[in-house]
């Protein structure tokens, strides 16, 4: 028996359409791909130094993904060989629905809003001294991790302590050691 089931996309062609008003999709059970579904997670984060959201898909997220209130749970379904993220509260829900009929349970329902996350000072230690070009040394190497301007906020016998502001704490390069301040 073949079923066209209703669902709701929040990420399709490579493109976020959860707000969109033409997102509903149809899936039909004969049509969808092996390995389908599968749990799957859209990370919302803020690009540093840019007011713009980055939208990327994971099916692995880190703890601290999953407890990010701008990560989107949601089920990957492949049907004709595309891929699509849905809005379903489960695989055994989606599994139940195609096999007997009915509507998907959503998770969310409507799109959940995206929370700005707050910055944090970053005190980022290093050994060198302290002059322009290492100050642009430390700019470069942390291109992309950091919102605003590094400063340098000492230098004393060749070690440096650089301060930046970020969303999350950025990864250390070489032998820098990093921490909140």
């Amino acid at each position: 028996m073949s079923y066209l089931v209703k669902a709701t996309a929040i990420w399709r062609n490579a493109r976020y359409v959860f707000n969109d008003p033409n997102n509903v999709i149809d899936l039909n059970s004969p049509k969808i791909d092996a390995f389908s579904p599968r749990n799957v997670w859209l990370l919302r984060q803020l690009v540093p130094g840019q007011n713009q959201v980055q939208y990327l898909i994971t099916f692995a997220p880190s703890s601290e993904q999953i407890a990010d209130a701008n990560t989107i749970q949601g089920l990957w379904v492949e049907q004709d060989g595309q891929g699509v993220m849905i809005d379903c509260i489960s695989i055994d829900n989606f599994n139940s629905i195609l096999n007997s009929g009915g509507d998907l349970q959503r998770r969310y329902g409507a799109a959940p809003a995206f929370t700005s996350p707050t910055p944090t000072g970053y005190c980022i230690t290093r050994s060198d001294d302290g002059s322009a070009s290492a100050h642009q040394q430390v700019t470069f190497d942390y291109i992309g991790q950091y919102i605003g301007n590094v400063r340098l906020q000492s230098n004393l016998s060749g070690v440096s302590v650089y301060r930046v502001s970020a969303y999350a704490a950025p990864t250390p390069v070489g032998s820098d050691v990093i921490v909140e301040c």
